[in-house]
């Protein structure tokens, strides 16, 4: 059996899961469950010979530079246009490079191509899509036509009877009523929040908030001198309501739903996103809430797929979204997957840093020193007093040596190498389809390289010729001290005692602290 590896990583920014699952984490108080529910997504197969569809598509492709994707409501197709080069939403450079609009079957006009941004249908409202032009959001009506003005920054949805949702202008918030006008709420009570909000929201992907793609192919004859036009519907896309994609606590472009069979496609047949943990930083100015947003399904070329991402979002005491981050990424294809999972994958520290435990693939090219494709290892980021994350930048593989007391855990994970790593001293079993050897505890030699990376990142001058070599490859080394003690953080004087003593004893009697494992993929 064989496993592919996607990705895994760490960095900041509004999107891009989940490393243990929600009953392994220890809920705080302010914790919603289950908040957001992706539940049992539609499976769709439209095909070119859709009668209905494509004459629709091949004359407004005539009229529009695209026609990029469709949804149907109540018996009807809704087509989204565009004029100008057409860019995924998540993909924008910033530029607006074309404006969007919406025809009906009939070739009516619902919403004229002058928007840079048209959500997902009834996302925020049954009858109602959300719309933006620079930078500022709306609403559209699909079935009466009428907007509502792209005013607000962001939309939140409402219970109240005769409201249809709740937009935010600034520090304000106004009722959007069906007249397609707004009233200022003056009672501070009513103000939606994030936090109230995710506790008992839910949003559900179905048939009324999918929307499908269309491709346009053109292939060219043999003679090369004509192009033969044709067009697919493989697969589905939803845009989350606004208020979700700034929270941060989603991707904001959700691919791979519905998708017909092809060579490429992937269809999602199970999909969650809720928040599991929150917590009130600095002194209660900042709340920390982090999802976990997993998804799984089948894949036409590997036979499967699973693909977990955890997002963090700080939010202020004024409802403001302060900062986000993707905390990691996992990725797997294959009939069989293994994500190893971890128990207590982040924490808080103090009143400003969230560390992250996660699954790291990114260290090949190290393979003297630290030989594995992948381990278990920790980030850590940095909530400023502005309410900013910031992850740490650090020079070390083993980080947590810098932020927190270490003890036995820190030393164990899952240490994953490869078959095709030829230099390893593992006696590989006869069986083919056994590719992958799994160790749960660092080795001395690993102990070592955690102890003089401390040492080497406050510039100290190696004796040893093996640590010397090293580090003198990473371009972040500078050797100019014969002695770093005055250097050292009160974290990293205790650490060094106890790396080197667990280094000995890993030493002494390695088969009592490590032990492995085989496994098989195809």
């Amino acid at each position: 059996m064989r496993i592919v590896w996607i990705s895994v990583l760490l960095a900041v920014g509004l999107a891009s899961y989940r490393a243990a699952s929600t009953n392994e984490v220890t809920q705080l108080a302010l914790a919603p469950k289950d908040s957001i529910v992706i539940k049992q997504l539609p499976s769709r197969n439209i095909t070119s010979d859709n009668i209905l569809t494509l004459p629709h598509v091949v004359h407004l492709d005539s009229i529009y530079s695209n026609v990029p994707l469709y949804f149907e409501q109540d018996g009807h197709q809704y087509f989204y246009v565009v004029n100008g080069e057409w860019n995924k939403y998540p993909l924008e450079d910033g530029t607006d490079k074309c404006l969007i609009g919406i025809v009906d079957e009939n070739y009516d006009t619902v919403l004229p191509p002058l928007y840079h941004k048209i959500f997902s249908p009834d996302g925020i409202a049954t009858g109602y899509i959300e719309i933006q032009m620079d930078g500022k959001i709306g609403l559209l009506n699909y079935r009466t036509r009428q907007v509502t003005p792209t005013t607000f920054d962001v939309i939140f949805p409402s219970k109240t009877l005769g409201v249809v949702a709740i937009g935010k202008r600034g520090n304000e918030y106004f009722n959007i009523l069906p007249n397609c006008t707004d009233q200022l709420i003056t009672n501070k009570a009513l103000y939606p929040t994030y936090l109230n909000i995710l506790r008992a929201y839910e949003y559900t992907i179905t048939d009324k908030t999918l929307l499908h793609y269309i491709n346009k192919h053109q292939t060219a004859n043999s003679d090369d001198k004509e192009q033969t036009t044709y067009y697919s519907f493989e697969g589905g896309v939803v845009m989350p309501p606004s208020y979700i994609i700034e929270s941060g606590l989603t991707s904001p472009w959700i691919e791979g739903i519905g998708t017909s069979e092809s060579y490429r496609a992937f269809t999602t047949s199970e999909a969650y996103n809720n928040i599991v943990d929150t917590k009130i930083m600095q002194q209660g100015s900042i709340s920390i809430l982090i999802s976990d947003f997993y998804r799984k399904g089948i894949s036409s070329r590997n036979g499967g797929f699973e693909h977990t991402e955890t997002m963090l979002a700080a939010i202020d005491t004024t409802n403001n979204v302060t900062g986000t981050a993707s905390l990691y990424v996992i990725s797997a294809q294959g009939k069989k997957k293994s994500i190893p999972k971890e128990n207590n994958y982040y924490k808080f520290i103090g009143d400003s840093l969230v560390e992250v435990c996660f699954i790291n693939c990114d260290i090949f090219g190290v393979d003297e020193v630290l030989p594995y494709n992948c381990i278990t290892s920790y980030k850590y980021l940095e909530l400023r007093p502005n309410g900013e994350l910031i992850p740490s930048s650090e020079n070390r593989f083993f980080p947590s040596t810098k932020y927190v007391y270490l003890n036995e855990k820190y030393f164990k994970g899952s240490f994953i190498f490869l078959k095709q790593r030829s230099k390893q001293k593992i006696a590989w079993p006869e069986d083919e389809n056994v590719g992958v050897y799994i160790a749960d505890h660092l080795s001395a030699e690993d102990l070592d390289l955690m102890y003089n990376e401390i040492l080497a990142d406050y510039g100290y001058k190696f004796k040893e010729a093996k640590w010397d070599k090293f580090f003198r490859a990473q371009d972040w080394y500078k050797p100019r001290f014969d002695n770093v003690d005055d250097k050292l953080n009160p974290y990293e004087r205790a650490n060094l005692k106890l790396i080197k003593a667990s280094r000995d004893k890993v030493a002494r009697n390695p088969k009592k602290y490590i032990h492995g494992q085989f496994k098989g993929y195809r």
